[in-house]
């Protein structure tokens, strides 16, 4: 109909800023509150970012009309910070069930594993499907750093609830990385979870910024090293040429 249409957006990108309590080495301020907190006392940073646009109420309830007005919704993705301590996020769900979206709609987003809050995963398991990421470096105190202010331990345990869950709801679960130069020395550590729980393993994007945190800094026998022990850990745990 050259170009028109009445139809309305079926998939949605929602980010809901950076509200974060994590402060991730490889992170910025833009993606993490704790980091713009920390970034502006050290000087790093002129200015705080930007207040989020779901901060504001009246921008949030307008955003969440225009998503009622959608007759054919399916899948909203959310992105930004840590979305289960959002407050948003919870408006978003309570209203998508409040109108019986829920019933047709899933959702998806990421968690770093630091919080569980059984408010919102009431409210997930609500919906037609979940799309859930769980973050994670590596299965060892290095995590710790890479992703300060989570406790490995606390980690581990969170990630097993979340696979509880996952199953008894039937969502798709998937570990999300970031390698960076620190972590690939132990990423052998989430293969070997992800075998034993029966996940997939992905990494989004490559990591271009800081430099500095980029794996391919690594000098030639370094990056060696790192090549044979995942090839020894792939030895150890063959797998089907469909695989």
């Amino acid at each position: 109909d050259h170009g028109d249409t009445t139809q309305t957006p079926q998939d949605w990108q929602i980010d809901l800023g950076n509200f974060c309590n994590s402060a991730c080495v490889f992170c910025d301020p833009q993606s993490s509150s704790r980091l713009a907190t920390e970034y502006h006392k050290l000087g790093w940073i002129k200015n705080m970012p930007e207040r989020a646009w779901c901060d504001d109420p009246d921008l949030l309830q307008s955003f969440v009309q225009d998503l009622k007005r959608c007759d054919r919704l399916v899948y909203l993705h959310f992105i930004g910070g840590e979305t289960l301590i959002t407050p948003a996020f919870r408006t978003i769900l309570e209203a998508l069930i409040q109108s019986g979206l829920h019933r047709s709609v899933t959702v998806g987003f990421t968690t770093n594993l630091t919080v569980w809050q059984q408010e919102i995963v009431d409210l997930l398991t609500q919906f037609h499907s979940v799309n859930l990421g769980m973050s994670v470096e590596c299965f060892h105190p290095l995590n710790d750093y890479v992703r300060y202010g989570s406790d490995v331990t606390t980690v581990g345990k969170l990630t097993q609830k979340w696979l509880e869950v996952a199953r008894r709801h039937e969502w798709l679960t998937q570990l999300r990385i970031t390698p960076t130069v620190l972590s690939i020395w132990h990423l052998d550590t989430v293969y070997e979870f992800a075998a034993r729980q029966g996940l997939a393993v992905e990494s989004c994007n490559f990591l271009d910024n800081p430099k500095c945190m980029q794996v391919s800094v690594l000098p030639p026998h370094m990056r060696s090293k790192v090549m044979e022990r995942l090839q020894t850990w792939l030895d150890r745990n063959p797998t089907s040429g469909d695989v």
